[in-house]
């Protein structure tokens, strides 16, 4: 930009300038009465003084007519009567507090306040058969200290004496507790399960312990950021105690349950703290460690087996380079990422192991901050066009030149998708609350949505219909399908935890949890007297360390897992109370796996510094077979060589589809493909393909396959406009026609007795 010049002569010029502009109005007391955006599309705010509500209307059609800021609103308002809108309200008491939303989507929400003006009540979906609630209760110093929500909430009936309402929040309620500092001390669910958290003296939360007994512990840098996350592998016991000796738990924990009824929770105690060193175990326990910059960035990350990755930033907190130290083969190397930016922070470039492979991709943005192109490592472009019609429908032009057209409504829905000229609509009733999609062959599908956006019912064609049910919680109670097969969900009223499904043919299964509301027992009753138990543990960290199948039964199978101290999954032990068959995995700093044991037979794996397997090793310590793998910057396998040192070259197009494979005979398939990424021709070439030269080559380009398609066997195939084969000629000629339903399915598929010559 020059340093002088009038705004006139400072503005781009040219009729490849697009100006978008957005424009305000207000009225005499200046407040903001209407809009119409850069598509053109309006939106009014009308004000209700006496309902002390606003009301926001936005059209449907973008406005035809030229707006400047000279226009006038009333002039803009004038819109022809087919453009239809939506309105949402928000209405307001005397103090100024939201009481009401009513959303033509979500329906009317409503909100209850005290004298205090806590809110206390709020309802979704109000005054419909989908009405969801929510009540909270707080205690003189503001804090939360009751939750009914959903089904809990609809524990409370009209008519109720107030001991009964305090029996259903005494039952039902979430609950917490806090200290004299303000600090929460506790929370209780309402099947009685705990949660506790300690403080240090600045009032920072350092540990966190649920009803199991599970300890995450948080430390802090001087400057009070996050430097360490320790989460315990063993648990505190059940009666763990840091109270005064002589004390009991308060009489609001008496319905508590597992761990936590006798801890204190709040300031962090050397009491506390000795209870947590009991449990520490330094070769299981999993420590994550930060650092920061001076701009408060994580400059560093370490995980529980110590690999780091280190994070550098610009002057504006973008991130602009990461390096970590990784092992390729046996040698420990430096992998370094960079990033680059445009002044208005805009990330342009991305280049992985930018100190060797150098791996590049690449963004440009309009003057709009809209991304006009996509550039991938193999230097293929993706264009995005923003120009036509106000910038309602987006282009999107691949590297093949296919062609995606989105065209979108005033809220930001699809309404066309248009590629390569097959069209799929979109049609919204926002109303009966239903999507319809219709597909370029004229399928049709109708989603019914509730006012939380859960699906109700799907409709296909003439193929009847599948509703789905749910409770006030949003948990799906009962799904039945187009043939009227059902299934049924129960949950736990006081956990919420899915408690007994029934399937369609009667099959039940019930899953039990522990206190921290992990599935430990799986039961599935396949007849009165038939059923079949699968049970599960944990440790402190949380992951599975035991699965017994078939439990107590003559085929019971018991397999245990074993995690590093990054929580990666090294040994699985199969039968482990008989045969003890093991595999066991080791990584690298990256978290891929170098190397599985099996049952004894030992594979290696190696890792380029873009995290692509170069080569699998099987068996090393003995016949060491060997297998190779060779690729493009866009990550494609373009090179394989066997254990017996033959190689498969393949060769991909612009849309990194596999067009050819060469193997070492010389021996070439081929495929071409049209704009929608579907094969329509295969290639069998009788010729062979000369590659006594490409010994050292471990890229190929269709330039260098010249055997000639003349004599090739060619195989053919046709499809409709949704993308389904319907017609398939092999090489010999025959013929073989795909007939669909309503529903896209199969219905007939046709062999013809003559051949296509």
């Amino acid at each position: 930009m020059r340093a002088t010049g009038t705004l006139a002569q400072l503005k781009p010029t040219g009729t490849d300038n697009t100006i978008l502009s957005s424009f305000y109005f207000y009225d005499a007391q200046g407040q903001l009465i209407g809009t119409v955006d850069e598509k053109k599309f309006v939106t009014a705010y009308l004000y209700n003084q006496k309902t002390n509500s606003v009301t926001t209307r936005q059209y449907a059609l973008a406005t035809t007519a030229t707006v400047s800021s000279t226009s006038v609103w009333a002039d803009i308002i004038k819109l022809p009567a087919d453009n239809t809108y939506q309105d949402s309200t928000k209405s307001y008491d005397l103090q100024g507090r939201l009481i009401k939303v009513v959303d033509p989507r979500q329906g009317t929400t409503s909100y209850v306040y005290d004298e205090a003006g806590r809110l206390i009540k709020e309802t979704l979906a109000a005054n419909t058969t989908n009405e969801r609630v929510a009540y909270t209760r707080y205690n003189a110093f503001g804090e939360v200290t009751q939750v009914l929500r959903g089904e809990a909430a609809n524990q409370l009936t009209s008519g109720m004496t107030a001991d009964q309402v305090e029996q259903v929040y005494n039952q039902y309620a979430v609950k917490s507790f806090y200290d004299a500092a303000g600090r929460k001390t506790q929370v209780m669910s309402a099947a009685g399960q705990l949660t506790t958290f300690y403080y240090d003296k600045a009032g920072r939360l350092t540990h966190q312990i649920n009803a199991e007994g599970n300890v995450v512990e948080t430390g802090y840098s001087l400057f009070g950021e996050v430097a360490s996350s320790t989460q315990y592998s063993k648990s505190l016991a059940a009666t763990a105690t840091d109270l005064a000796t002589g004390t009991t738990a308060p009489s609001a924990l008496a319905n508590a349950v597992g761990v936590g009824k006798n801890l204190k929770g709040g300031e962090l105690t050397t009491t506390f703290s000795s209870l947590v060193t009991a449990i520490k175990d330094a070769t299981r326990d999993r420590i994550e460690k930060l650092e920061y910059d001076k701009l408060g960035k994580v400059s560093k990350k370490t995980d529980g087996l110590s690999n780091s990755i280190a994070s550098v930033y610009n002057l504006y907190g973008e991130l602009e380079q990461q390096t970590q130290q990784v092992t390729l083969g046996a040698t420990k190397t430096t992998l370094q990422s960079s990033y680059a930016y445009s002044k208005r922070g805009e990330l342009t470039s991305t280049i992985l192991d930018s100190t060797g492979l150098k791996n590049t991709t690449l963004k440009q943005y309009d003057a709009y901050g809209r991304v006009i192109t996509e550039t991938d490592a193999n230097g293929n472009v993706t264009r995005f066009d923003y120009s036509q019609d106000q910038g309602r429908i987006i282009q999107v032009t691949s590297a093949d030149q296919g062609v995606t057209k989105t065209t979108y409504d005033a809220w930001g829905r699809q309404l066309i998708v248009n590629r390569n000229n097959n069209l799929t609509s979109y049609t919204y009733n926002d109303q009966a609350k239903t999507l319809t999609v219709k597909s370029p062959e004229g399928l049709q599908t109708t989603t019914q949505y509730n006012e939380f956006g859960d699906v109700v019912q799907v409709t296909q064609a003439n193929q009847g219909k599948s509703t789905y049910l749910y409770n006030d919680d949003g948990q799906k109670t009962k799904e039945t399908n187009a043939v009227a097969a059902t299934t049924n969900y129960v949950y736990d009223k006081k956990t919420g935890l899915l408690s007994e499904s029934t399937d369609a043919v009667g099959v039940k299964t019930s899953y039990y949890y522990d206190n921290a509301n992990r599935v430990i027992s799986q039961i599935v009753t396949l007849s009165a007297t038939e059923s079949q138990e699968t049970s599960y543990s944990y440790d402190g960290l949380g992951q599975r360390l035991e699965v017994i199948e078939a439990k107590g039964s003559a085929n019971e199978r018991v397999t245990q897992y074993g995690y590093d101290k990054a929580g990666n999954l090294i040994s699985v032990t199969q039968d482990a109370k008989g045969l003890k068959l093991l595999t066991s995995y080791s990584y690298d700093e990256t978290g891929r796996q170098v190397k599985v044991t099996d049952k004894g037979l030992t594979t290696v794996y190696t890792y380029d510094a873009l995290g692509r397997r170069i080569s699998e090793v099987k068996d090393p310590g003995g016949l060491a077979l060997k297998v190779e793998y060779r690729y493009d910057a866009n990550g494609n396998v373009t090179r394989k060589i066997d254990e017996a040192g033959n190689s498969s070259w393949y060769v991909y197009n612009a849309m990194n589809q596999l067009v050819y494979t060469i193997n070492s005979l010389g021996v070439v398939s081929g495929s071409v493909y049209d704009l929608n990424g579907k094969v329509i021709a295969q290639y069998q070439y009788t010729a062979l393909q000369d590659v006594s030269s490409w010994a050292s080559k471990d890229i190929v380009t269709a330039a260098n396959v010249t055997v000639s398609k003349t004599t090739a066997n060619l195989s053919r195939f046709v499809y409709n406009k949704d993308g389904l084969e319907i017609y398939r000629v092999d090489a010999e000629g025959a013929v073989t026609e795909t007939q669909y339903n309503e529903l896209g399915k199969v219905a007939h598929v046709l062999q013809y007795d003559k051949v296509l010559t």
